[in-house]
């Protein structure tokens, strides 16, 4: 599309034992010699990125952050050894014009990713938790023109019957500050929800909901940030499926967050010592 550069962006973490945290939020432009971000701390300079972008042509610290957000390069831990980078699963307009062959593959793709993520083994972590769910994140409600999905009200009710089978014990707070003598504090907040439109009733659309979690030890130090991704299509529907319709994809949708949420909490190698460490 004219005016538009598409980037993809790879963030390798080279170390062997450490983990970083990736702060989207944190992201800002600067000289190549010293660039820093919120609280003094560096920030990646996009002069020194392989010469992709044109500082030239980007207006402010803010146009960037947006379009970091809006494009998806997440917030996340970076764990030893291992890169991340942005997503490829949401839906794009312009995956019209691609030629039958490439939607080909692109389906045999999704089928064996939808395999892999539905594998994917939980393990119970040998920690305490409190989960955070706010009064303001319980209530949120995702507008798209004419439609509304209370993505919140269902989130508030599948999140802690998907988490509390990880840990030893789970309590459901509305702030963070009644943690208690938890361990850990599960803290989500709505990154994005995206819905593709049908044209007519009995085409498919797909739903997707992201859900940014930070993670917080007893001290408040953040010990592990992920964004988790869930799914789900159905048929628009008619005038009289409408409603109920889009209550099921947005319960399915939000139901596959919660289950991926409690998969990657489980295998999370950062989750995964600080239990073994309680252990001992």
């Amino acid at each position: 599309s004219k005016g538009i550069l598409p980037v993809f962006i790879v963030i390798q973490n080279t170390s062997a034992t450490d983990s970083y945290l990736f702060d989207r939020s944190a992201v800002g432009l600067g000289d190549a010699e010293g660039p820093t971000g919120k609280g003094g701390r560096k920030t990646a300079s996009l002069r020194t990125s392989g010469g992709l972008v044109d500082l030239s042509l980007i207006n402010d610290v803010t146009d960037v952050r947006d379009n970091l957000m809006k494009k998806e390069v997440r917030s996340k831990t970076l764990s030893p050894g291992k890169p991340h980078h942005t997503p490829q699963l949401r839906l794009r307009r312009f995956f019209l014009a691609i030629a039958l062959c490439c939607l080909l593959v692109l389906t045999l793709f999704a089928i064996a990713e939808e395999k892999t993520r539905t594998a994917t083994p939980t393990q119970k972590l040998s920690l305490t938790a409190a989960l955070v769910l706010t009064p303001e994140f319980c209530a949120t409600v995702n507008k798209k023109k004419s439609e509304r999905f209370p993505v919140g009200k269902t989130a508030c009710a599948e999140l802690e019957p998907a988490l509390k089978g990880i840990f030893t014990t789970l309590t459901r707070v509305d702030d963070s500050s009644k943690a208690g003598d938890a361990q850990l504090v599960l803290e989500p907040k709505f990154a994005d929800v995206a819905a593709t439109e049908a044209a007519i009733a009995f085409s498919n659309r797909e739903l997707v909901v992201q859900v940014e979690w930070t993670v917080r030890d007893q001290s408040g130090k953040s010990v592990w940030i992920e964004t988790v991704q869930g799914e789900a299509k159905r048929h628009v529907g008619n005038a009289f499926t409408y409603g109920s319709n889009l209550k099921h994809i947005v319960q399915e949708s939000v139901e596959d967050m919660a289950q991926q949420s409690a998969a990657k909490m489980s295998s999370s190698p950062e989750l995964l010592k600080l239990s073994a460490a309680a252990v001992k």
